[in-house]
């Protein structure tokens, strides 16, 4: 039975969940560092989904999201608990493991968002012209970006994956490969991770983004809706496996534990993340 919403509810563009720390390649380019035999915990995802309203696009990312489709779909019970709106999910995998459950869990999300995003849930058609429109109207708009989205990851580091695996995920709603980079010089790199043992990229996050490192890295930027209702709005928040909030999704194991905001599991009862982040945040725009 879902939990019906109360006050006190954020709205979140960019919610990105580090699903795993477990993957099954070993790219010498990759920001994250090692592997960790760690995953997120149900838990975490209620500690993150209960102050939820709705969400624009929620990024699961790893580690290897495939790897763990139990907890892509306990991910989705625990938004449907919670009564979170989605529009959009984003998963960027590297192909090599293409498990039936994690296209059925894949295949699980995109319907609710569609349901979220139409508002399907609990309606029925009225007459065949109302859903001849509505199929219509489903088919031929181009812009909508509703849904879920596999990008598959493939560069130069990444090892080759059979073409089976192309072929299954192919069969998924949307597919993209938005995430390659032809080009072999490593340029594009962040230097984070195993990256900078290797030597691979040009600069490290701290160049690249100093503002993480100082101030201006303290805090996110929360917009407040509805001051009576302390509705609030916020940009892009990262949870990592181990429940540390952030506001930046690029960096290392090690980096996140220097940068990040505070940890879920530091949080009382009754008290949530978007509390929290009220409360330490110097950013704060009331309308």
């Amino acid at each position: 039975m879902a939990i019906p919403l109360k006050k006190n509810k954020t709205y979140v563009s960019n919610l990105i969940i580090e699903i795993t720390r477990r993957c099954n390649m070993a790219c010498e380019h990759c920001l994250r560092g090692n592997a960790q035999n760690l995953d997120i915990t149900r838990q975490l995802l209620e500690k993150i989904f209960e102050p939820i309203a709705s969400v624009d696009t929620i990024t699961f990312t790893g580690g290897e999201p495939a790897l763990r489709p139990q907890l892509l779909m306990e991910a989705l019970e625990v938004a449907k608990l919670y009564n979170v709106d989605v529009a959009q999910v984003y998963i960027v995998t590297n192909g090599k493991e293409v498990s039936d459950e994690f296209l059925a869990a894949v295949q699980a999300w995109h319907l609710y968002t569609m349901q979220s995003s139409w508002g399907f849930s609990g309606q029925r058609m009225v007459g065949h012209e109302e859903a001849n429109r509505l199929i219509q109207m489903l088919s031929s708009d181009e812009d909508h970006t509703e849904g879920a989205w596999i990008s598959l990851s493939m560069d130069c580091f990444h090892e080759d994956i059979p073409l089976e695996n192309i072929r299954r995920l192919s069969s998924l709603p949307h597919l993209t490969c938005d995430k390659y980079q032809g080009d072999t010089s490593g340029h594009w790199v962040i230097r984070e991770g195993r990256a900078k043992e290797n030597g691979i990229g040009n600069n490290t996050l701290r160049e690249l983004r100093p503002w993480y490192f100082d101030e201006r890295g303290k805090s996110l930027e929360i917009d407040i809706d509805d001051p009576e209702d302390a509705l609030c709005s916020i940009e892009e928040v990262m949870f990592s496996a181990t429940g540390n909030v952030l506001k930046c999704c690029d960096a290392s194991y090690e980096t996140q534990e220097e940068i990040k905001l505070f940890n879920l599991n530091e949080l009382g009862a009754n008290y949530t993340w978007v509390d929290k982040a009220i409360e330490l945040s110097s950013q704060v725009y009331v309308h």
